[in-house]
């Protein structure tokens, strides 16, 4: 296991690491407001493959055992292959799972950008607020305004607002 996990923390990189370990920027995370530089513990997605790791050493080492492990890509959805490396990775996962916004297979494609028709869209799945609701409803079609990755940063802040709710945490299986 400790081969394995090695080999996936090299496969990231130095520069991948903090999608999967709590390295957390200034107000990213509530119980956090000042950030968090902590290379030990796991946020939910590291967490997430680390058991899925367990769970393929188990199947492959211990066949006799494998009766009894669940099958992991049915109990923790995978994440898009694309996002691993990503700070905002989780926020992505939630909001795919909320239905908010998707992919195209295993791939979330982040650097894709987004209209400002799409974005409203997607925070009318988000929070029931309708462009006319905002006042909106007559603002002429922009070019490409932002990256799929920030349009989820964006709509994940406005969650609360109408709703008057906290996002949820962790995954949300749906």
């Amino acid at each position: 296991m400790n081969a394995k996990s090695l080999e996936y923390y090299n496969q990231l990189g130095y520069e991948g690491t903090p999608s999967i370990f709590m390295q957390l920027k200034p107000g990213e995370a509530p119980n956090y407001p000042a950030g968090l530089n902590d290379n030990t513990h796991f946020k939910e997605a590291g967490a997430k493959k680390m058991a899925r790791m367990i769970v393929e050493e188990i199947n492959d080492k211990l066949p006799a055992l494998s009766q009894y492990t669940l099958p992991y890509h049915k109990v923790m959805k995978e994440v898009f292959k694309d996002t691993e490396t990503l700070w905002e990775r989780e926020q992505i996962e939630k909001m795919a799972l909320l239905g908010v916004m998707s992919g195209a297979g295993r791939a979330f494609k982040p650097e894709r950008e987004v209209t400002l028709q799409d974005y409203l869209g997607m925070l009318e799945r988000l929070t029931g607020v309708k462009p006319t609701e905002l006042g909106l409803e007559n603002l002429e079609p922009k070019p490409e305004l932002l990256t799929r990755e920030a349009a989820v940063s964006l709509a994940l802040d406005a969650y609360p607002q109408k709703k008057r709710l906290t996002p949820p945490a962790g995954n949300v299986d749906i």
